[in-house]
């Protein structure tokens, strides 16, 4: 476990991992606490505490989904920069492909779930400021999961599931890139964050069908979360609008659970092909 040891404190002195994983994120709970929050006065009296619970359970949502993506920036990085060692382990030493992907897992995961705990207290702090700032009076258990003990352990366990299947996403894409050359491991370093990005959005303005939880895991993470987050039995069909519930709990951490596996077992294969490459060819681009 010394490889998983050393990733969570690289992990924790990574300038990448801090700016995106954590004051990127820190921007956009601004952003929904004191900005896009301002047409709540709007809303009938009678109607503020449901809505205050809603706007911040899927808004928390995606800040835990989009920090899942956000931290794991710098892993693609520390790839890069282990790659040699990683390759002489494996030839001369005892690294396995299973223990490699362990110890990946774990050491990236402690990092990623400090972060997203830190952040999920300042959302609901600096939301509960941020609708008393526009005259929105609400108890502070409107900004708090609906279940305070069983909501908030399950928002914690889909956290940690969140962050395990990417994980596994850009893992795979990260052994994938470096079996050919480092240089494109720049080009897809934040393409999990705009598949979150994008389909947050899609989920805020359209109607979602069935299949596309099926197909795309980060919004069925997004909803899940949101669903626990807000006491709702079902995932919402859309976040706009009167939303319908469109698929049980148990069936949206089924469909990440499987995503995960089939991630991860064709990543195990895949570190067996990691090329070790001067880092200087990061440079040309």
């Amino acid at each position: 476990m010394g490889l998983a040891r050393y990733m969570v404190l690289s992990g924790l002195r990574n300038r990448n991992m801090w700016f995106w994983g954590f004051g990127w994120m820190l921007m956009w709970i601004v952003f929904g606490a004191f900005i896009f929050n301002a047409e709540f006065t709007e809303i009938p009296q009678q109607f503020w505490e449901d809505a205050v619970r809603y706007y911040t359970a899927f808004w928390s949502a995606f800040i835990i989904t989009n920090t899942s993506a956000a931290t794991l920036v710098g892993l693609l990085n520390t790839l890069v920069h282990q790659a040699g060692g990683v390759v002489y382990l494996q030839k001369y030493g005892r690294l396995t492909p299973g223990r490699l992907v362990a110890s990946y897992y774990a050491g990236m995961l402690i990092p990623s779930l400090i972060f997203s705990l830190v952040l999920i207290a300042l959302t609901t702090a600096l939301f509960y400021v941020g609708f008393r700032h526009h005259g929105i009076y609400v108890d502070l258990s409107a900004v708090l999961p609906k279940d305070p003990i069983w909501g908030t352990a399950a928002v914690v366990g889909l956290a940690l599931l969140a962050f395990v299947f990417a994980q596994s996403l850009v893992f795979l894409m990260g052994v994938a890139a470096l079996s050919v050359s480092p240089r494109h491991v720049l080009r897809i370093s934040y393409l999990p964050l705009m598949l979150v990005f994008a389909s947050y959005l899609a989920y805020v303005f359209l109607p979602m069908p069935s299949w596309a939880f099926f197909v795309n895991p980060f919004l069925t993470l997004i909803g899940t979360i949101g669903a626990a987050y807000g006491g709702l039995d079902r995932l919402p069909s859309n976040l706009a609008g009167q939303p319908n519930g469109i698929m049980t709990m148990g069936d949206a951490v089924s469909i990440i659970i499987v995503w995960t596996a089939a991630l991860t077992a064709l990543a195990i294969p895949m570190t067996l092909r990691i090329r070790y490459s001067h880092v200087e060819e990061l440079r040309e681009l």
